[in-house]
């Protein structure tokens, strides 16, 4: 009978230990907790991101909206406050003195404020390059370009700098509370 040969012994060994791999696997899940804790669709709680001026603030507040965001926020539980500054410098020369490579350092500046009236305050900070052409509109365009990759990188810093925040400010309180109930 095939069951009972080397081969049919080894066919069911392999069965075996291809029925037992799944579970084995998923074993090592067991501790997995997630990055957003649950609350809304995304995973945050609700947001007020404040007006923040210039075109360039703009978007940057539509990139955040998209990533902190469920919906409206008009009277969120955390308030975002941005300060957002721009500033661009001359890295290379040509040999008839104008500029070959430009450098745009992006750097925002965050307050995150709770219902409670506490604030944390953190700043990201990007830098890009282009190319700096005898077109005007093709260096124009290349530091539109430049500036708008620094604010998305900085939007989506700020998701992970902020679901932190929030994850440790969570993490403390129940310690902090714990603690209070045995004194």
């Amino acid at each position: 009978m095939w069951w009972s040969s080397a081969a049919g012994r080894r066919r069911r060994a392999r069965l075996a230990a291809l029925c037992l791999l799944p579970p084995l696997l998923l074993a090592g899940c067991a501790g997995f907790t997630p990055l957003y804790p649950a609350g809304t669709a995304s995973g945050l709680p609700q947001f007020e991101i404040a007006m923040i001026p210039d075109r360039n603030g703009q978007v940057l507040r539509g990139l955040l909206l998209d990533r902190l965001s469920s919906g409206s926020a008009a009277n969120g539980l955390y308030r975002l406050e941005t300060a957002l500054s721009v500033s661009t410098s001359g890295l290379g020369t040509r040999g008839d003195g104008t500029t070959l490579w430009m450098q745009v350092t992006v750097t925002a500046s965050f307050v995150l404020k709770d219902g409670g009236g506490a604030a944390r305050a953190f700043s990201i900070s990007r830098t890009s390059g282009y190319n700096q052409t005898r077109e005007d509109y093709a260096s124009l365009e290349a530091e539109r370009n430049a500036v708008m990759r620094s604010l998305r990188e900085i939007a989506d810093d700020a998701r992970l700098r902020i679901t932190m925040l929030l994850r440790t400010a969570a993490t403390a309180r129940p310690a902090a509370q714990s603690g209070a109930e045995q004194t």
